[in-house]
């Protein structure tokens, strides 16, 4: 339940339950058991009554065979000690949360090549009376992993210089790191023109006598696919926006190569324009001959309400009663502008201010903004 998770280990519900007046039944709950069922019907009332007891909190940890990192970074995985508050449920205890806090220092230390890593509770946790929880945690590091041979099949496509180099022999290996290698190449296709590049890796383990290190041997295989250039590019959606506007703001070039990545930059600055409420991206196939592959890209989208207004009041100790109207405009000219209007009225004075914000005016501006206040 939520009381065990933060802490309170031994929660008790008393129950009574009430009929025309009437005591029907009562009885009490300690989480351990079903609870006895109680022949009630409509307009009864039950009344409950929550003892949650004590709050269990971590008060030390000990490790045994940690050498990988310290016991001071250990430790945060059970006892948080970072920040400036430290509330009561962040050192609060509970089984759940042991099973995180080893779950967590197991991860890390895969991270640190120590791939068969196993993270126990050495002995059960000892409660003291005050809720107060001494945990002590065994470590098995086991043998550290470090890359070994690694072969690439499919690399040298046109346009791609050549498969990202993985780390070094003898480095920290980790399953983190292999994804990044991964990735990293899957990348370099994409931005080429490769939409739909396969990369996949197989690696297999054996132990080096002479290091007592375990060599991770890796093999990675691309399938470029077909390379693909840009076709057209159309937008769906539009009412009030200049559609030569948006094909300035994303930034791609009919007839150029095909880049995923560049179309999602694309996609992202459109949404930057803050003028739509949705705007998701498709790919059309309009040619798949090898020599020619093409494919269109479909912006969706959906414009937000250009106009809104709203009617402002308060009262202070000097300005007493204070009115005004406040009116925001969207895609003013259709190219992305908004007009942001305050009018304010008060027994003492009038006050009126215009916000006018303008789409990257120069390329590395996200916006532009001219304020007129009086």
């Amino acid at each position: 339940s939520e009381l065990i998770r933060a802490g309170f280990l031994n929660p008790q519900i008393e129950y009574i339950l009430r009929g025309n007046g009437n005591l029907i039944g009562k009885g009490s709950w300690d989480f351990t058991t079903d609870i006895e069922p109680l022949a009630w019907s409509s307009g009864d009332l039950i009344e409950f009554a929550v003892d949650k007891g004590d709050r269990s909190h971590v008060k030390t940890v000990q490790f045994n065979g940690l050498q990988a990192i310290s016991e001071n970074e250990a430790k945060e995985f059970f006892l948080p000690s970072g920040g400036l508050f430290i509330s009561e449920s962040d050192r609060a205890y509970s089984p759940s949360k042991l099973e995180s806090g080893l779950r967590l220092l197991r991860l890390r230390l895969g991270q640190l090549g120590h791939l068969q890593a196993a993270v126990t509770v050495a002995e059960q946790p000892d409660i003291e009376s005050s809720g107060a929880v001494n945990l002590f945690i065994n470590v098995v590091e086991g043998p550290l992993h470090v890359w070994g041979d690694t072969t690439i099949a499919g690399a040298g496509a046109d346009g791609v210089e050549g498969a990202i180099a993985p780390p070094e022999n003898g480095r920290v290996f980790s399953m983190e790191a292999l994804q990044d290698w991964v990735s990293a190449v899957r990348s370099q296709y994409l931005l080429a023109g490769y939409p739909e590049v396969v990369v996949s890796v197989e690696q297999d383990a054996a132990a080096n006598e002479s290091t007592s290190k375990v060599d991770v041997r890796t093999a990675l295989t691309i399938v470029p696919g077909p390379r693909v250039r840009l076709g057209d590019i159309h937008f769906v959606g539009l009412q009030q926006t200049n559609e030569k506007f948006l094909r300035a703001q994303i930034q791609l070039a009919p007839g150029s190569w095909l880049s995923r990545p560049d179309v999602q930059s694309a996609q992202f600055r459109l949404g930057q324009l803050g003028i739509f409420g949705r705007v998701q991206s498709e790919y059309d196939i309009t040619s798949t001959d090898s020599e020619t592959a093409k494919r269109d890209v479909r912006f969706i989208l959906s414009e937000r309400e250009r106009k809104s207004f709203s009617l402002l009041m308060g009262y202070g100790s000097y300005e007493q009663i204070r009115m005004g109207t406040e009116a925001r405009i969207l895609n003013l000219l259709g190219r992305g502008h908004t007009a942001h209007v305050r009018l304010r009225q008060s027994m003492k004075s009038s006050a009126g201010s215009l916000y006018y914000t303008v789409p990257r005016p120069v390329s590395w501006l996200t916006s532009g903004q001219l304020r007129l206040q009086g």
